[in-house]
């Protein structure tokens, strides 16, 4: 059986979600509605032929750069309506072949399973309100609270679409049709047709680690990956945690068992979650800052100019490199961006190995954390901060690193908004020659400059931190896959901190 799925219209109910990319695009569970359809379906079809037009070439590039391993085929149609393009689909259908038809709009539920016996048409129902319903195994324009159309359907044959129009309604060309059908009662299906309906989903929920699971039971929480990398990863937390409790780091949960990771419970939040007043800001990041100092104490070592190289140059241009197809204006040689001419180091990668190698080259490690951002740091109900999720690695040192990379991470979080731009608490205009981005504000810009100061002498200097925080930035895009908008905006911001830091220190 062929899927088609249905990825055309302009996506107006879905507001600012659609400015840059078609609905198709909007990310549920870590990964675009698309690939979660992909990802239902792929054991039970064979292929799918994907319907697009509004932003046709954004997402004709981004399942060109993100989909390689899925079978599908990409059609453009211009025509109006949701029975645009279907016709065209059935080109790359066999005759006498079932065929799927599903809108990009909805997940239905894994589980999903439907008659492969039935001779004529089965109509995904639900239980959410909708114009169109099934009554008495007929499809019927009358609103319906428990047998609501969902955009699902399922042919016995190719041929029961012969007739289908090029363009107009689907869903009455359908309700017209003699043959036979029936409701496909789908108990779970999300439905992402609306903003309102998207802003119902807990669309940020372990956004960040979709590779990990994390469990919570009584005092203790217990960290497993689901993938081989992840395990790795872990593997290395673990390894983090035993030298730094051995070393007498308080400021971190208690390690209670290795496999699976069971860590200590904090009773607290992390810091983004809790409300603090400007004093409260204040004196949580000098709780940080000592904590981070105490940590560096630690261990020291030698830094590996290989490793600092790699990890703030040839990994930044290959991570940008796996997404560069995906991103309006990557192959310029300047951007637009806030109203600012940048380099873009994609197309001039020297310009940024010149200032890696000028500025970042000369440092040396301690235990550290690696990403000790508002996030990842907890207080506790006595106001006691903890770090949590350490990367336990920098380059191929294991469980010391730059030590600048620490400052440059908690410079991140305050100045640079990272906690805010993670749930996606920002706005992107992509014109047709300029990018307009911004970011929504924290309110712990202020302690900027009580952070750049409170920096120990030879761990890093304003200069170095910043080009620091523009590389985080331009690596953090290829994390970012999973929303377009939030892959775009990470790479643009650094460009645009790395042309900043261009203009302030050259």
């Amino acid at each position: 059986m062929k899927a088609i799925i249905q990825a055309g219209g302009l996506g107006t109910r879905m507001l600012s979600l659609t400015e840059n990319k078609p609905k198709a695009l909007i990310p549920v569970s870590n990964k675009p509605i698309l690939f979660n359809i992909f990802e239902q379906f792929r054991d039970k079809i064979d292929g799918f032929i994907v319907i697009g037009d509004y932003k046709y070439e954004v997402l004709d590039r981004y399942l060109l750069t993100f989909a390689k391993n899925e079978r599908y085929i990409l059609v453009h149609s211009s025509a109006k309506g949701n029975a645009a393009g279907i016709r065209s689909a059935l080109d790359f259908i066999s005759d006498d072949e079932p065929v799927m038809l599903i809108w990009s709009d909805i997940i239905p539920a894994k589980n999903l399973k439907f008659d492969l016996d039935f001779k004529g048409c089965q109509i995904g129902v639900s239980d959410f309100s909708c114009s169109w319903s099934v009554q008495n195994n007929k499809l019927v324009h009358e609103k319906s609270n428990k047998n609501g159309v969902i955009g699902l359907y399922i042919f016995d044959n190719k041929s029961r679409l012969d007739t289908v129009p090029s363009d107009g309604s689907f869903t009455t060309w359908l309700s017209q049709q003699s043959f036979p059908m029936k409701a496909l009662k789908i108990d779970k299906c999300t439905d992402v047709g609306t903003f309102e309906s998207y802003q119902k989903l807990d669309t940020n929920k372990d956004r960040c680690r979709p590779y990990n699971h994390i469990e919570i039971d009584g005092d203790h929480v217990i960290k497993s990956g689901l993938t081989e990398e992840a395990k790795t990863f872990i593997k290395r937390e673990v390894s983090w945690y035993k030298l730094a409790l051995g070393l007498g780091f308080k400021n971190i949960p208690t390690l209670i068992s290795e496999n699976p990771m069971t860590i200590s419970r904090i009773n607290g939040k992390n810091i983004f979650l809790t409300e603090l007043d400007k004093t409260g800001k204040e004196i949580t990041l000098d709780k940080m800052i000592d904590a981070l100092r105490h940590l560096h104490s630690l261990a020291k070592s030698d830094a590996n100019s290989w490793d600092l190289y790699t990890e703030y140059f040839t990994k930044t241009i290959n991570r940008l490199i796996s997404i560069s197809y995906a991103i309006p204006f990557s192959g310029n040689e300047f951007i637009s961006i806030n109203g600012k001419k940048c380099i873009n180091v994609l197309v001039q990668q020297s310009v940024l190995r010149k200032a890696v190698l000028e500025t970042l080259m000369h440092t040396h490690y301690t235990l550290y954390h690696g990403d000790c951002q508002l996030t990842n740091t907890m207080l506790d109900n006595e106001g006691n901060v903890f770090f949590i999720d350490p990367r336990g690695y920098f380059g191929k040192t294991k469980n010391l690193g730059d030590v600048r990379y620490d400052w440059a991470k908690v410079y991140y979080a305050i100045n640079g908004n990272f906690d805010q731009f993670n749930v996606k608490n920002f706005n992107l205009h992509i014109g047709k020659s300029e990018i307009e981005f911004n970011i929504g504000s924290g309110q712990w810009e202020f302690l900027t400059k009580k952070l750049l100061k409170k920096i120990p002498n030879g761990e890093g200097t304003e200069k170095e931190i910043k080009l620091i925080h523009a590389i985080i930035w331009l690596s953090l895009a290829s994390h970012a896959w999973e929303d377009f908008d939030s892959m775009c905006v990470a790479y643009y911001n650094g460009l645009k901190l790395f042309n900043d830091w261009i203009e302030e220190y050259n």
